[in-house]
């Protein structure tokens, strides 16, 4: 089978991006396939995500103020014909913003099956991720109008265009699904719900003598409690209160370190991780913070599997967590908001990792009576974690995905 996938991004790091590369190297075991991609740089040629997948960039050309990349409209067209011509695909897989609305817009009579991924709701990501006004309400609510109006309006007309026009959808989770139908007026027989999924060559538990050695290698103690964030830098993410649950939880625990992991930030969310940085200074927790940017995904799983647990503090948008579920797969338990799709990962586990609200003495509470548990106890809820980890892997993703276009054949 040839398979064919179409994005706006293969290079840089995001969830998005990850899902991409992950399933385009499991399919490629056993089937042909090639990506094309946007770029921003025009240095970086046609290349390979491994010795099996060809990869055709397109030029990205990013104008102010426009939300769509005009590179998908100008460029990408031609690729795609070449690239069809070519290798006569026989499934393609849409991601992201862009380069769908190109394809849907120029490309209308396409006879092969086509399936658009939504990872989430584009403009509420947005929203949830602009700081909310604490004073003068209504007159912090115009500006916010005024500032970002015209780009949730833009994100919202791209999202819905797409959704509209495909014929079929995947989301990676129920709770997806059902915030994308509420969303925009589609109907949900042509929504399909396939999880995502974590290669547990990479990531897995490790005894008790190989933690210690890993956390020698990386400059931890062999007797801290760690704590792990692993994330993008924006608001709706929530980095800061888990920095304000810290003190609570060094109170009863002294020798916690708290873990930031992030990709290279994106100019718009500088002034959050500038905010992050200044309350750690605030709160003098220079000692139990630790900020680590630009991890390769494929090596952020030593950083999980030195970790004791996770923290998942993302209140709304959460469609899948891909990070829940590779540290899941680690045998390290994650702790999260009872609400998005973390709330349905969780609860499955055990109802102990979810607390009702996003405040840090919440947090604390929860956090401080883990680290509190017998060894024999925490071994028994890391089995639970790993066990549950295992149905999520990319093999099978690939394999409800062949299940899916069979049934539309």
């Amino acid at each position: 089978m040839n398979i064919l996938f179409i994005t706006d991004d293969i290079t840089s790091t995001g969830g998005a991006i990850t899902f991409v590369q992950e399933i385009a190297k499991e399919f490629s075991k056993k089937h042909n396939v090639y990506i094309i991609a946007g770029n921003l740089s025009s240095s970086i040629k046609n290349t390979s995500l491994n010795k099996k997948i060809q990869i055709f960039f397109y030029k990205s050309k990013k104008i102010p103020f426009i939300e769509l990349d005009i590179g998908a409209l100008i460029y990408l067209p031609k690729i795609f014909d070449q690239v069809v011509k070519k290798i006569r695909p026989d499934v393609i897989y849409l991601h992201l913003y862009s380069s769908p609305f190109s394809i849907f817009l120029l490309r209308r009579n396409i006879k092969v099956p086509i399936y658009l991924y939504v990872y989430g709701i584009w403009h509420k990501e947005t929203l949830s991720s602009i700081s909310k006004p604490k004073k003068h309400k209504y007159l912090g609510k115009i500006k916010r109008l005024i500032k970002y109006g015209n780009k949730i309006v833009q994100q919202y007309l791209i999202q819905f265009f797409c959704v509209v026009t495909t014929k079929y959808i995947i989301t990676l989770s129920d709770y997806a699904k059902e915030i994308l139908i509420k969303a925009y007026p589609i109907n949900k027989s042509k929504v399909y719900t396939i999880p995502g999924g974590y290669d547990p060559k990479i990531f897995y538990p490790v005894s008790k003598t190989k933690k210690i050695s890993l956390r020698k290698n990386l400059g931890f103690s062999e007797n801290s409690n760690i704590l792990l964030i692993a994330t993008r830098i924006e608001r709706r993410k929530n980095i800061h209160v888990g920095i304000q649950a810290l003190p609570y939880i060094i109170k009863e625990h002294k020798h916690t370190m708290l873990l930031i992991i992030f990709p290279f930030t994106a100019h718009s969310y500088f002034d959050y991780l500038l905010e992050c940085i200044a309350l750690v200074e605030k709160l003098s927790l220079g000692k139990h913070i630790r900020f680590i940017v630009g991890i390769k995904h494929e090596e952020i799983a030593q950083y999980y599997q030195i970790a004791d647990c996770f923290l998942m503090l993302s209140e709304d948008y959460e469609t899948f967590g891909l990070t829940t579920i590779e540290s899941l797969a680690c045998g390290i338990p994650v702790f999260g908001m009872s609400s998005s799709n973390t709330k349905d990962l969780l609860k499955i586990i055990d109802p102990f990792f979810l607390f009702e609200k996003n405040k840090p003495e919440i947090i604390s509470k929860h956090i401080s009576r883990y680290f509190s548990l017998s060894d024999k106890k925490k071994h028994h809820l890391s089995k639970k974690c790993s066990r549950f980890a295992s149905t999520f892997i990319w093999e099978r993703v690939c394999k409800l995905l062949i299940d899916m276009q069979l049934k539309n054949i």
